[in-house]
């Protein structure tokens, strides 16, 4: 193959990222400094022989790559340009290090492909940063998980004692006030509490839905109940409207109770004390609303 041209040449010497070129057979036409440095080989030892069979043999998980596999010669074979982020190139010593890359055809003034030209660069230190972020995202879930689980007991607990305190007769109006303000808080910790497993289940990748057929207007009914003292401490008034005949929906129970409650705490909080909360539900084009 003739030489490049200077131009070009100095083009390749200047260049911070490893690159290198093939020929149809996948063998190396020429490399720039930075690719020989990556790599460990010098432009004398490793132009003429084929870069798959030095380089790219194997996957990251230690499988053999085979060459008809390889997307980096699929660029001269399919015309188009390939690239990975994912993959590994292995250096002279035998030593490989991970790599982001784009393998370009090549034509000549003909417009006829002769080769490919591969761009790449050693992506060691961002692998480092993503793994540790990952295990510090693994980490801050795990805790929270385990924080959450331990809060949700005693809070059941505290909200239970509650309720049957409420229900004590020739309680002074005073003491019921301060209980019902109690149990409110209680609730609203474990509604928390419940969202924080629920992100943390939800990032993991965790959560397992189980949808079956809900009625919709009981399992607001249901949500409603919770937050009735709520709605009664800021004197918000509550309607519901319910068309005849709503068809069940195929929901996750659980998972569909808190988007209601997550609806409602947000009409709850941003409704002024003494405004009015209207909870419709009816179908529309087919959908349940």
């Amino acid at each position: 193959m003739a030489r490049l041209s200077w131009q070009y040449e100095s083009i390749l010497n200047s260049a911070g990222g490893g690159i290198y070129g093939v020929d149809l057979e996948a063998k190396i036409t020429f490399i720039n400094p930075a690719a020989q440095k990556m790599l460990g080989w010098k432009a004398e030892e490793i132009i003429g022989r084929v870069s798959h069979a030095l380089t790219h043999h194997t996957r990251a998980n230690g499988t053999p790559y085979p060459i008809d596999e390889c997307s980096i010669d699929a660029s001269y074979h399919d015309l188009e340009i390939h690239q990975a982020d994912n993959e590994v190139f292995w250096k002279k010593d035998g030593t490989s290090f991970p790599v982001e890359y784009i393998s370009t055809p090549i034509r000549d003034a003909q417009g006829v492909v002769v080769g490919a030209v591969i761009l790449f660069k050693d992506i060691t230190l961002r692998k480092q940063v993503e793994e540790e972020l990952n295990l510090a995202l693994q980490m801050e879930t795990d805790f929270v998980s385990f924080a959450t689980h331990q809060l949700r007991t005693p809070l059941a607990g505290i909200k239970w004692l509650l309720e049957l305190a409420l229900k004590q007769e020739g309680l002074p109006e005073d003491a019921v006030s301060l209980i019902q303000d109690a149990r409110s808080s209680a609730q609203r910790l474990v509604e928390m509490v419940n969202d924080m497993l629920g992100i943390t289940r939800l990032e993991s990748g965790k959560v397992k839905l189980e949808p079956k057929p809900t009625n919709l207007a009981e399992l607001t009914q249901e949500v409603l109940k919770d937050v009735g003292s709520q709605v009664e401490q800021k004197a918000q008034r509550l309607s519901i409207r319910e068309e005849s005949g709503l068809p069940s929906v195929y929901v996750d129970p659980q998972m569909f109770r808190q988007v209601i409650l997550n609806l409602l705490s947000n009409a709850m909080k941003y409704t002024p004390s003494g405004g009015k909360i209207d909870i419709q539900m009816g179908q529309e084009n087919g959908w349940v609303r």
